[in-house]
């Protein structure tokens, strides 16, 4: 046997008694390793995380360093559930508090779960603004129809005196009527009714929008997380499942941007 025989003999051998200690090394090393990466192993989704950096996300940054982290927007466009007969109209009365209920349900979601709503607005919430700003005590639950709500709080005014009204309730109602309430809005009823103390003062609109602002601070899962619930809340025995002239939702999913302007809102739809 040559020199070069006998050492690959050996050699062979030697790995042959070896093979049970290499074995149990590798298993040892393997769970050492997995024990410290799995934690910081995650996958996402998340398309935006696979993009380049641009100009507009250095600047990002840059603004959320010095006044923090941006806010993300869900947008709920609310419609009354009526019938093709029916003429849809999302200021009636009832329509109105059930969306008072529900702006209050998901304000305590919020408080129950560290506070991630920084702050929400519908139509419902800048009437009882309104009512607050009247020195009223009570709120939309307590009124029949809009004839109610206008006896109890107006006294002799006109629809031009709301001129002479602090700019906080004037800078409310402009926001109301031109953002969140469709461009089909017709308040001319109140006026109506306002001169001649005859007829329905109830103002029509055929969708209104509902603006809910979630902390920047969370964690983007967190973020869909609560969206999510919140979309569940709102579909499960809420606005969707009273047959009345109630609003409906209707969400579109939840997205992120990628230009700057439009970086951080997010919608939801069904």
């Amino acid at each position: 046997m040559s020199g070069m025989e006998a050492m690959t003999k050996r050699v062979a051998e030697s790995f042959e008694r070896m093979s049970l200690p290499i074995l149990l090394v590798s298993l040892l090393l393997t769970g050492f390793l997995a024990y410290f990466l799995v934690g910081s192993l995650a996958f996402t989704t998340d398309l935006s995380s696979f993009a380049p950096d641009t100009d507009a996300d250095d600047a990002q940054e840059r603004i959320e360093g010095a006044i923090g982290t941006s806010p993300h927007l869900i947008y709920i466009n609310v419609k009354p559930a009526v019938s093709e007969d029916q003429v849809a109209n999302v200021l009636e009365m009832k329509a109105l508090q059930q969306l008072a209920e529900d702006y209050s349900m998901i304000q305590s979601y919020s408080e129950e779960n560290g506070f991630f709503i920084d702050s929400q607005i519908n139509a419902a919430e800048v009437l009882e603004r309104f009512l607050e700003q009247r020195n009223h005590t009570g709120d939309l639950s307590v009124f029949n129809d809009w004839r109610e709500m206008l006896d109890a709080v107006l006294e002799d005014e006109g629809c031009g005196d709301a001129i002479g009204s602090d700019e906080r309730s004037i800078a409310t109602a402009a926001f109301a009527s031109s953002a969140l309430l469709h461009k089909d809005l017709d308040y001319s009823p109140i006026c109506d009714w306002l001169e001649s103390g005859q007829g329905n003062p109830t103002p029509t609109a055929s969708s209104t929008l509902w603006l809910i602002e979630i902390s920047g601070e969370i964690e983007s899962d967190d973020r869909q997380r609560h969206a999510n619930q919140i979309r569940t809340m709102l579909s499960g025995g809420s606005i969707l499942a009273l047959n009345r002239c109630c609003a409906l939702l209707r969400w579109i999913s939840f997205n992120k941007q990628s230009q700057l302007s439009a970086k951080g809102r997010a919608c939801l739809s069904i």
